[in-house]
C-alpha cells in the first residue's frame, strides 16, 4: 500500500467507542468517498451492501445500533464494541476490517479491492498490538 493512506475508523475514534451520531457521521464521511472493495469472488460491493437501513445486520447498521444502546443508553452489554477501519487512498476506500467479539476483538471481515485480493496485509489490530508492545 502507499504512504498516502488514511485509516477512517466507524464506531470509535481510535482510542475508545464513540456515540451514535459520531458514528452516522464517520459513516456518512466514508459513504461521500468511492467505494472500490469486491467480494471474495470479485463482485463489486457498493455503500448500500454496507448500509441498508432496513437491514439492521449490515455492517453500519449493526455498528451504529450497538452504539445507540452501549454508548448512547449506556447499557451493559456482553460482547466488545464492534468497529470498522476503512483504508482510504485518493478518495478511496480500498479496505474495510470489521472487529467484533466477546473478550477480545476479532476480525471478522477483511474487504478489498480488487488489487489486495490476496495480498499479505497487517491487520488494524495487529499494528496496534505492536504499536503497545513497543516494536513499532
Amino acid at each position: 500500500m502507499t504512504n498516502n493512506q488514511i485509516l477512517h475508523y466507524v464506531g470509535h475514534d481510535g482510542e475508545q467507542a464513540v456515540n451514535s451520531a459520531m458514528t452516522q457521521r464517520q459513516i456518512d464521511q466514508l459513504k461521500a468517498l468511492r467505494c472500490d472493495l469486491v467480494t471474495d469472488e470479485g463482485e463489486p460491493l457498493t455503500w448500500f451492501d454496507f448500509d441498508n437501513p432496513v437491514e439492521p445486520q449490515t455492517l453500519f447498521q449493526f455498528i451504529l445500533g450497538d452504539h445507540k444502546h452501549r454508548v448512547d443508553q449506556r447499557s451493559k452489554m456482553a460482547n466488545q464494541p464492534p468497529l470498522g477501519v476503512a483504508t482510504v487512498v485518493d478518495d478511496a476506500c480500498i479496505r474495510f476490517e470489521f472487529y467484533e467479539g466477546y473478550h477480545t476483538l476479532k476480525k471478522t471481515y477483511d474487504l478489498r479491492s480488487k488489487d489486495l485480493q490476496g495480498v499479505e496485509l497487517e491487520d488494524f489490530i495487529e499494528t496496534v498490538e505492536r504499536i503497545m508492545s513497543g516494536a513499532a
